[in-house]
């Protein structure tokens, strides 16, 4: 104790410390306990809040109940209803009767309307009929209806066909509750009718479930009546047993974790009880009490933080700064160095800056080489990259313009003077263009002399081209700068922008002194030449090997549009054309006879060209789609092998409660969305609902087992909790684990 004492003696910074921290714990005690007898109070007041609600749900229904015998006894007193009921089987008339008495009985009880009834019949013992949904039924076919309704026709005859009970009634039948009132004009005899109705049982539950948090819970819904027979329930058993058990309790109370309410109707003396678990029935309560305590811990927290950084600030905080500073090698733990300490920390932390700013920078110099060389397999991907550059195109079509400074300059010799002065040049036609043009323009550095200009379209197409012109002029006006432009055709899809770029290239290569800015056409073409830029041989091996149908289909498209349509090539370059085409193909056919036949088959339109250049691009489509269905197959073969693999591993760790899409995605080193996709694909059913599946047969295979509890059986068969366990059971067979077991 001495020794502590001496260090508290000693150490400023501990000294201050205590201080803070006793200043900030007295008040939180005080506040505790505060806060203590505040939830004491807000329970008692949502505990009286939720008998208030409830007893104002009982009045509804003692409300509708009340209207109900009401209606049903103005029925019982009306003329035609009477009328009916004293007719006897031969009895003449008997048509007209039973007219009347059916309009008569749902003209009164469409007129009432009652929420809470479900629907109700008459039964006229003298004619031995049932009045039902607009028509008359004998009892033994009325009887279909009852089975529905959860009864048989023996139980309805010993309720209902009571000759001598004449006092009105309810009682629970099959799974609702039922009310009886038999009439006769007579006070003794016979009963000439009995009218039933019985309640609407979703009706009861949404006046009852005026939490809405019953859902999922094991809850339990009770009514009895004033001789404690139970008229109707919905829920859990478990919880109904624990009501039952507990049915002298008042008000309101708690037992076994569940919260019991208990509400008797002032009109007929029934007592509703509900039971839910404690977290639902105090679900505000609980809101509260959370949101009190993570203020609290967040308030400590930050008073522990703020004590520790007044505790340093006040206790010497250069030494302890430069001891940091001296044990990683950043100062020798005096004051001069101090100031040399914290200029590296600066320039570290420009230096940090700049690195950010370049690999920003590189990224979208990468993100345009790829655009322009056709290095994006599809949309998705080229929409990623963007996002990554932070590139927003979202225009619906574009162009490419290249050009080039000093074309007619040597550059085999160039010192570092001019290369700033490129530098600088290529700036200032970049501010002016961007200050001209009235949309987005990125612009790609491909060497020191030539630059890449992409435009997103936003105005005519002449109008840019004038622009470019505008800008050349400038350049020379201002700076004795001669440019060559080169104008590329307009793109509406960017994954073939590089077409675009092609043609910029070709066209900057036919620009001089006196037409400096050339737009693409084909009078620029050399008529030796066909077009198959090496682009479009890649973006075609690319595609064809990854069995993408409709991008090889684009591809040759375009082959087809420029070669024949545009270009209209002889003979001799069809037969070179041809050639490079069907080196490229030979290399994904099988080197069989079959496979052969297909590049012979190709080859008969150049031999005998009288079938045209149409027939020729329709053999190559189909030699190119039997590519990629064969490349599909292949791929979904070995899909199909790795999905068999997933689902061995998933069979062989279901008990594993981490196991998910982001676990085996990293065995089997894939994505998680690749995986989901393919499993889907292959299994016919999602991942989480396979793994679900295991589970839970396995879990009834355990439930067989009796020594086992259903919490055990949760963690053996991969559930964090026996709740999750519990959903997922009910979910995925209609009833609870307990109810399975027994």
């Amino acid at each position: 104790m001495k020794k502590l004492w001496n260090i508290y003696q000693r150490n400023s910074i501990i000294q201050f410390l205590i201080s803070y921290i006793l200043v900030l714990v007295v008040p939180f005690l005080v506040l505790s306990y505060g806060f203590q007898r505040s939830f004491e109070i807000v329970e008692e007041e949502i505990k009286d809040s939720h008998l208030k609600m409830l007893q104002h749900s009982v009045n509804i229904i003692d409300n509708d109940l009340e209207r109900m015998e009401s209606m049903a006894l103005q029925i019982a007193q009306n003329s035609a209803i009477q009328s009916m009921g004293r007719l006897k089987k031969n009895d003449k008339g008997y048509i007209i009767s039973a007219l009347q008495g059916v309009n008569e009985f749902y003209n009164i009880t469409q007129y009432q309307s009652i929420d809470l009834l479900e629907e109700g019949d008459l039964y006229f013992p003298g004619v031995d009929l049932v009045l039902y949904n607009r028509t008359y039924y004998r009892p033994e076919i009325f009887g279909r209806y009852l089975e529905n309704w959860g009864m048989n026709l023996k139980e309805w005859k010993k309720t209902v066909v009571a000759p001598h009970i004449r006092v009105p009634e309810y009682g629970r039948q099959g799974d609702t509750i039922e009310y009886r009132m038999p009439f006769s004009q007579y006070l003794v005899g016979d009963n000439e009718g009995v009218l039933v109705y019985r309640l609407k049982n979703s009706s009861l539950k949404e006046l009852l479930d005026f939490q809405k948090v019953y859902a999922g819970e094991d809850y339990a819904i009770l009514v009895f009546d004033q001789d404690r027979n139970l008229l109707w329930s919905d829920g859990d058993q478990k919880a109904q047993q624990l009501i039952e058990n507990a049915f002298d309790a008042q008000g309101y109370f708690e037992k076994e974790g569940q919260s019991v309410i208990r509400v008797t109707s002032n009109k007929n003396k029934w007592d509703y009880v509900l039971s839910v678990p404690k977290k639902a029935a105090l679900l505000r309560f609980e809101a509260l009490r959370n949101l009190v305590f993570s203020l609290s811990t967040f308030a400590i927290l930050t008073g522990c933080l703020v004590s520790v950084l007044l505790a340093v600030k006040k206790g010497k905080p250069i030494n302890e700064i430069l001891g940091i500073l001296s044990s990683s090698g950043n100062a020798t733990g005096s004051y001069q160095n101090m100031g040399e300490v914290v200029t590296g920390i600066l320039q570290d932390h420009e230096n940090l800056l700049s690195e950010l700013d370049m690999d920003k920078t590189s990224r979208k110099k990468e993100f345009f080489h790829d655009l322009l060389k056709a290095g994006f397999d599809s949309e998705n991907q080229l929409r990623i990259s963007a996002q990554k550059a932070e590139i927003a195109m979202t225009n619906t079509e574009y162009f490419v313009a290249s050009f080039e400074l000093f074309s007619n300059d040597d550059f085999n010799d160039i010192d570092g003077q001019t290369l700033d002065e490129l530098r600088i040049i290529i700036g200032l036609i970049r501010n002016r263009l961007e200050e001209l043009y009235h949309d987005r323009v990125w612009f790609y550095k491909k060497n020191y002399r030539d630059t890449v200009v992409i435009f997103a379209v936003a105005q005519d197409y002449e109008e840019i081209k004038r622009t470019i012109t505008d800008i050349h002029d400038w350049m020379i006006a201002e700076y004795q700068v001669n440019t060559s432009w080169g104008i590329g055709k307009t793109c509406s899809d960017l994954l073939y922008l590089w077409k675009s770029g092609e043609e910029a290239r070709h066209a900057l290569s036919h620009a001089d002194a006196q037409n400096p800015v050339v737009e693409y056409d084909l009078g620029l073409v050399n008529d030796d030449e066909f077009y198959f830029p090496d682009i479009a041989e890649e973006k075609l091996f690319v595609s064809l090997k990854a069995g993408h149908l409709e991008e090889v289909k684009e591809i040759l498209c375009i082959l087809k549009r420029e070669n024949f349509e545009k270009r209209n090539v002889r003979r001799s370059l069809f037969i070179k054309f041809n050639r490079t085409l069907t080196e490229l193909l030979s290399g994904f056919l099988k080197q069989n006879s079959s496979d052969k036949d297909l590049i012979l088959w190709i080859n008969e339109i150049v031999i005998n060209p009288e079938e045209g250049y149409e027939e020729y691009f329709h053999r190559l489509e189909q030699v190119c789609q039997r590519i990629c269905q064969e490349t599909g197959e292949k791929k979904k073969q070995q899909r199909g092998i790795m999905i068999e693999n997933v689902i061995d591993y998933i069979n062989t760790n279901y008990m594993d409660s981490g196991l998910g899409l982001a676990q085996v995605g990293t065995v089997f080193r894939v994505s998680e969305g690749y995986l989901s996709s393919v499993f889907k694909e292959q299994a016919g059913i999602n991942f989480g609902e396979y793994l679900e599946h295991v589970r839970i047969e396995r879990g009834c295979e355990l439930l067989k087992d009796s020594s086992l509890t259903v919490n055990e059986i949760a963690g053996m068969v991969g559930y964090n909790s026996v709740q999750s366990f519990r959903r997922a059971f009910k979910r995925a067979k209609g009833i609870s684990p307990k109810d399975a077991r027994n």
